[in-house]
């Protein structure tokens, strides 16, 4: 203790500061153009002391919040903006800590990339890799295509007629066809076509419901809704609109009943209409009922035939 009491006195005092501790010496990181890259940098020392400092950005894109801290750990939030940055670009600068603790310097560098959209673990930088999406998971693509990046991210250096393409589908009622639609515009893929197992049914004496199938088939992946509908009473549609969704594969089975009940004697014509955007289906159902007769018509009829033959006879006689 005296000894401690001479170097007081003969200003032999050697003092060790605490040592500044970071959670990161250094910043490398890749942040998209036109967004915004946030973080966190903990400071501490080595002794649990308290401190107090200011911290200061060599680079105008790096934005510090906090300026000042007091206490044995400080929590110092800071931003990377690319906000205009272009592809390629690279932020380069450094955060400076001056303390009471001591000075630290941490290396900033930011790397400017392509802009992308984020679908769960996939990213999605152009048309192509988003037509993949739609042809692989229309849902994730849907969501994307509705999303507020979807026009700045894929569009922005594509022709001015795809945003208004764009612009004017998001208006419509069914996300899943202004999809289909503008792939189909900016010439990604082909419209869905439709072919159909039959064209026509014909049924003879009918006495108990029929149910009857068609079946469709589409040629290629996507999205289309379609419209069925019947002119006659006595068919039913188990459907009267479909979407692409509901088929298994490539295919989908289209049922309708024939009621008997509804049928007229004679012949029953009646029409199946299957309705795309693009194309236009006519099935033609006939149903040809045979004629019941009472017995007063059949009597009518037998004397009417007595009549016939017996004037024939006559005749016969008389030109003999």
């Amino acid at each position: 203790m005296n000894r401690t009491i001479e170097q007081y006195i003969k200003g032999d005092i050697c003092f060790l500061l605490p040592e500044i501790i970071l959670s990161d010496t250094e910043i490398q990181i890749s942040v998209e153009a036109g967004k915004t890259h946030s973080g966190t940098i903990v400071l501490t020392n080595d002794r649990k002391k308290p401190m107090k400092g200011i911290i200061y950005s060599s680079n105008r894109h790096i934005y510090i919040k906090e300026k000042q801290f007091v206490g044995s750990e400080a929590i110092v939030h800071y931003t990377i903006d690319a906000t205009y940055q272009e592809p390629s670009d690279i932020i380069e600068g450094t955060v400076t800590i001056i303390s009471d603790c001591g000075e630290a310097v941490i290396p900033v560098k930011a790397a400017v990339t392509a802009a992308s959209l984020k679908s769960e673990e996939q990213s999605v930088k152009n048309l192509f890799q988003f037509t993949d999406l739609a042809k692989e998971d229309p849902a994730k693509a849907v969501a994307l295509f509705k999303s507020e990046g979807f026009e700045r991210v894929l569009l922005s250096d594509e022709p001015w007629r795809y945003k208004e393409i764009y612009r004017n589908l998001l208006k419509g009622r069914s996300p899943s066809g202004a999809l289909e639609e503008f792939l189909i515009a900016i010439h990604k893929k082909q419209p869905i076509q439709l072919s159909l197992s039959r064209l026509s049914f014909t049924y003879d004496a009918v006495q108990e419901e029929i149910l009857d199938t068609i079946l469709i088939t589409k040629d290629l992946w996507g999205y289309t809704e379609i419209k069925v509908t019947t002119d006659a009473e006595f068919i039913e549609l188990e459907h009267k609109l479909l979407w692409t969704d509901n088929f298994i594969g490539n295919q989908f089975s289209l049922q309708f009943h024939i009621h008997p009940e509804a049928l007229k004697e004679g012949k029953n014509v009646g029409h199946i209409y299957l309705e795309t955007v693009s194309q236009r289906f006519e099935i033609e159902v006939c149903c040809n009922q045979a004629r019941e007769h009472s017995q007063d018509e059949i009597d009518r009829r037998k004397i009417k035939s007595y009549s016939i033959a017996l004037l024939q006879n006559y005749l016969n006689f008389r030109l003999q």
